[in-house]
């Protein structure tokens, strides 16, 4: 069984009015919530089971998707207060039954092989295997260091060198979570994955493909065009 936790809590507050009634990762595009793309693309890669961390406007994502969609059993870890990306994964992480779970954010596309992830993830013996990806400018972006596939450091943003970019796609060890995730909000970004360079268990596998991140006005209006276009 393959299991996937989406973080889909955000309230887009970089996006404004936009995104003021309607939770960031239910924004339409085309015509349908953004994270639907995101549900679609898990469901043709095999996903089993899908657990949508939801917290502001909670209530929009559960009515429509229901407990099953595209195949899917779906269910809901729900945020009472703001958990930050660690809290909502470590608190979603109660749902899970499986060793290993991939975990993605519902505001951004990206569609690396997933059993690929997964198998090198088991390979390696990571606690987090990371989804990465080429970019050639990476201003909005850090970039990921590596010695082989084993994540050493992050570089600073604002540089607009190339450089391999975290896509924001994990497969992470449910063991490791439970024992070094704490159930306070925290950033996944900023706490733990360090914590996994120090213990030398983050790898990362490169993968290409069409990456967006809907979380501020220009790159959402980009999605409704690039989407319609396929």
């Amino acid at each position: 069984m393959i299991e996937a936790i989406v973080l889909a809590g955000g309230k887009g507050t970089r996006l404004g009015d936009i995104a003021k009634a309607t939770p960031k990762p239910m924004l339409p595009v085309c015509g349908k919530p953004f994270v639907e793309y995101i549900l679609e693309y898990l469901a043709a890669q095999s996903v089993n089971r899908v657990i949508l961390s939801v917290g502001h406007l909670a209530d929009v994502v559960i009515d429509y998707f229901g407990n099953r969609f595209c195949g899917m059993d779906v269910d809901y870890s729900l945020e009472d207060k703001p958990m930050g990306t660690g809290g909502a994964i470590r608190m979603s992480m109660d749902h899970v039954t499986s060793d290993d779970v991939v975990v993605l954010n519902g505001d951004t596309i990206f569609k690396p092989d997933l059993h690929a992830l997964i198998g090198s993830h088991k390979q390696t013996g990571a606690c987090i295997t990371m989804a990465l990806r080429y970019e050639r400018e990476r201003s909005r972006y850090g970039a990921v260091s590596l010695d082989g596939d084993r994540v050493v450091g992050f570089a600073e943003k604002m540089s607009a060198e190339d450089g391999v970019m975290n896509a924001g796609i994990y497969v992470i060890n449910r063991a490791f979570a439970n024992k070094h995730m704490p159930c306070i909000e925290h950033s996944f970004e900023q706490m733990i994955l360090p914590k996994a360079i120090e213990m030398a268990c983050l790898y990362g596998r490169v993968s290409e493909g069409y990456f967006i991140d809907i979380g501020v006005p220009d790159d959402y209006a980009r999605a409704n065009r690039e989407f319609v276009n396929g």
